[in-house]
């Protein structure tokens, strides 16, 4: 009900498993994961409750995909990969049962995620040549406890690791992020006008080998 609002720039909304690609450059920038490093998904991840052990909290993958690496998790869109990859293994739950290889058990972390999120230029206008351009939202555990007053726990962590939760972005944001992914690091302003001369925002050619990686998963995805 309102057709003059332009969504793509000025809409904010969850990036949802668009997010996913993001998520698995940092993990490999960071040693979280390797290439070969792999995540058992059977379709729900148990995380349990201290406080009350007979009500674990569930958090859900679309269907059950087995044994993914990074390129499986990125073709199938497994969410538990990317629960694991961005929040960590949870406390209690035996590596073994849950991974294998070079796994990094505590994940990325939400400080880790926020400094990713903030590279590649989400929660920033992209300088677009329209009016009205949002720079969404990045959620920070010491905003929501300011805010709600409640605490930042894993599982709004394995959230925001599959693009729900608090995270909101424009659809402009994220499509710069993925047109630089597909150049090979190189992510330049967007813009309209026909006689406005590229300008680069961002490179990162020097995480070349995880592109490459990141590149085959959405290749395979296709």
């Amino acid at each position: 009900r309102e057709p003059l609002f332009n969504r793509a720039v000025s809409g904010a909304y969850s990036p949802g498993s668009t997010i996913k690609p993001l998520v698995a450059l940092a993990a490999l920038a960071e040693k979280v994961v390797v290439r070969d490093s792999k995540i058992f998904s059977d379709g729900a991840l148990e995380v349990p409750n201290r406080f009350n052990p007979e009500s674990p909290s569930i958090f859900l993958d679309w269907r059950a995909h087995g044994w993914v690496d990074v390129v499986d998790a990125l073709a199938r869109s497994s969410n538990i990969y990317f629960y694991l990859a961005g929040g960590g293994l949870p406390s209690g739950v035996p590596f073994s049962d849950l991974a294998t290889g070079s796994f990094r058990a505590g994940g990325l972390g939400i400080e880790t995620l926020r400094a990713y999120w903030q590279k590649f230029r989400l929660g920033t206008k992209t300088g677009i040549d329209l009016l009205g351009e949002t720079p969404g939202f990045l959620p920070a555990p010491e905003e929501r406890a300011e805010r709600t007053g409640s605490s930042w726990r894993l599982g709004d962590t394995y959230n925001v690791s599959i693009g729900q939760g608090d995270l909101l972005v424009s659809p402009i944001q994220l499509l710069s992020f993925i047109a630089s992914l597909g150049n090979g690091g190189v992510m330049y302003r967007p813009h309209l006008a026909l006689d406005a001369e590229p300008e680069v925002v961002l490179e990162y050619q020097d995480m070349s080998e995880a592109i490459t990686i990141v590149q085959a998963g959405l290749r395979t995805a296709v």
